[in-house]
């Protein structure tokens, strides 16, 4: 993020929060007007800033959200158990000032009248832009239900500020890409002050989460967002209109940032736990090779049953997969001779559920839409379950079976949505 000798905070956070806070009070940055290494001509000259980075910080007290609870494996589904409204009144709409530059105009400048510009810089790993009915947000990747509109002005102070040539540069600016560049201020031959001002306004986008956004997993944690980045801004030299060709060259300026403060997000991945059929055998018996495929051949059922506790807005789904063809995608279990693997199988296993259908098999996923994903019925009491018969088949009617030990093996994976 360098540019020439200035230098620009690092990008590093990962979102941030707001709530009501006091304007701060920062020193003004002061600029140093020099000759040092400055290639601009007679008519112009280099000026830094030589302070530190300026940081301002929100809110100023504590802020802990509610416990949001969504089912770990679709959170978009969890959406309406986050009461945004409540959450973004408590942000709500605010403006937040950083510290001024003071520039006086008697400098190297050869008497001509120097003006600056603003830049801002959002980070697009941070931030994702998206449309509204608002005009452009830009949406927390950590927390995608939550945008932010963003403005930014200049305020312009002391005796240059006075002038009517720098009303021109009261305006705000909507923020609308990753970079912003706007014209500020003019020293016009006065010492001059410029401080850049932030509007934020949070929106509710909830409706353009990404589809495949999830949360971490593995149960409760939280999301503090101490020193999380906001913006960054510098400033830099411009043209005036009436001089084209003439401006000050900033050589320095560590620029100045908001980053927030003393705030949790706290979220729940709600899970569900087996309480049977977490692993089952089942054995066929000895059967004689003319029996097969000329009538049913059954084992024992086998109850797959999952409680989800008061986690009443989860759906458990299932899928199952083959593990001697993990890309088997029929309802036929691979089966395959203890001992003697790569020989020929006229069997199979297929899993008949109660509703008279069968098992297809899917990859080993717990991603909504997994292929051959199908959903656990609700039994009462926050429980699911699927019964399973398994039925061994014949592949091909015209070809015996050859005699041996068979082996299949089915694994299943839970998602819960």
């Amino acid at each position: 993020m360098n540019k020439g000798t200035k230098t620009f905070q690092k990008l590093t956070a990962l979102c941030f929060f707001l709530s009501l806070i006091q304007a701060p009070a920062f020193a003004s940055r002061v600029g140093v007007w020099h000759r040092d290494g400055c290639p601009t001509g007679i008519y112009s000259g280099c000026i830094r800033f030589p302070e530190a980075q300026n940081v301002a910080t929100y809110p100023n007290n504590a802020v802990t959200s509610d416990i949001y609870q969504f089912p770990r494996d679709n959170p978009k589904k969890g959406i309406n158990s986050i009461n945004m409204v409540k959450l973004i009144n408590a942000l709500g709409k605010k403006e937040i000032a950083m510290t001024d530059y003071a520039i006086t105009a008697n400098g190297a400048s050869g008497g001509i009248s120097q003006c600056f510009e603003g830049s801002f810089r959002l980070d697009s790993s941070i931030w994702t832009r998206v449309n509204t009915s608002r005009g452009i947000a830009f949406q927390l990747k950590s927390f995608p239900y939550l945008g932010f509109l963003f403005k930014i002005k200049t305020n312009i102070g002391g005796p240059s500020g006075r002038l009517p040539a720098n009303n021109f540069f009261r305006g705000w600016h909507n923020v609308e890409g990753y970079e912003l560049t706007f014209p500020t201020g003019c020293a016009f031959g006065y010492d001059v002050t410029i401080q850049p001002v932030m509007s934020i306004e949070p929106i509710d986008v909830r409706d353009q989460a990404p589809s495949d956004f999830n949360f971490p997993t593995g149960g409760d944690f939280s999301l503090n967002l101490e020193h999380s980045f906001f913006g960054a801004f510098s400033l830099n030299g411009r043209d005036s209109r009436d001089t084209s060709g003439y401006r000050p060259r900033v050589t320095e300026d560590s620029g100045a940032t908001i980053n927030g403060k003393n705030v949790t997000l706290r979220i729940s991945a709600a899970t569900c736990w087996t309480e049977a059929g977490w692993h089952e055998t089942r054995n066929f018996g000895t059967i004689k090779n003319k029996d097969v495929g000329l009538k049913d051949i059954s084992a024992s059922d086998v109850t797959i049953k999952v409680n989800c506790g008061a986690n009443r807005n989860i759906d458990p789904w299932i899928v199952f997969t083959d593990d001697n063809n993990l890309n088997n995608r029929t309802s036929i279990l691979t089966m395959k001779y203890i001992g003697d693997p790569s020989k020929g199988v006229n069997v199979g296993v297929k899993l008949k559920k109660q509703d008279n259908t069968y098992v297809s098999f899917g990859p080993d996923s717990s991603k909504i839409n997994t292929q051959n994903q199908f959903r656990l019925v609700y039994d009462g009491l926050n429980k699911y379950s699927v019964t399973l018969t398994p039925q061994l088949v014949k592949l091909n009617s015209t070809q015996k079976v050859d005699g041996g030990q068979l082996e299949g093996l089915a694994t299943y994976t839970l998602s819960y949505q």
